[in-house]
C-alpha cells in the first residue's frame, strides 16, 4: 500500500508456535486471575507485583493500568516513600512506551504518575525539575 513493499508471511517452526501458545495461555490465566482480583477490590503487594509482570508481557491492557492506580491510591503498598514507588511506576511506564509507544492507556497512566510525582516534590523546586528534566528526555 502507498509504495511500501508486502512482506512475505514466513511460517514458525512448530517448536516457536508452542512456545507462543504456551505463553498465551499463562498470560490469559494471569489477566483472568488479575481481572477476577480487581473485581473482588483485592489491593496487595502481590497484586501490584503480578500486574507489573502482566504489563511488561503485554503493555495494551487498560484494565491493569486503570487497577494499578487504584492499588497505588488504595495505601495498601509496603513502601514508606511514595516517590519512590512512583519513580519505579516511571521505568515500567518507559519500558512499556519502548515496547508501544501508540497506546492511549498507557501515556494516560505516565500523566497520572507524572501529576503524582509533581505533588510529592512540594515545594522543592530541584525535584520538580528532574521530573520535567525526566519527561522531556523521553
Amino acid at each position: 500500500m502507498h509504495g511500501r513493499v508486502k512482506k512475505d508471511v514466513v511460517e514458525l517452526p512448530a517448536e516457536e508456535v508452542e512456545k507462543q501458545r504456551q505463553q498465551v495461555r499463562t498470560a490469559r490465566k494471569l489477566f483472568g486471575q488479575l481481572l477476577d482480583q480487581r473485581k473482588a477490590c483485592i489491593y496487595s503487594q502481590q497484586t501490584f507485583d503480578m500486574t507489573s509482570k502482566a504489563l511488561q508481557f503485554h503493555p495494551e491492557f487498560p484494565t491493569l493500568w486503570g487497577y494499578r492506580r487504584e492499588i497505588l491510591t488504595s495505601g495498601c503498598l509496603d513502601c514508606s516513600d511514595k516517590k519512590v514507588l512512583l519513580q519505579g511506576e516511571m521505568k515500567l511506564l518507559e519500558k512499556a512506551l519502548r515496547k508501544t509507544q501508540k497506546v492511549y492507556s498507557i501515556w494516560f497512566h505516565r500523566k497520572w504518575t507524572v501529576e503524582r510525582l509533581f505533588e510529592e516534590c512540594g515545594n522543592q523546586e530541584k525535584d520538580a525539575q528532574q521530573v520535567l528534566d525526566t519527561e522531556l528526555e523521553l
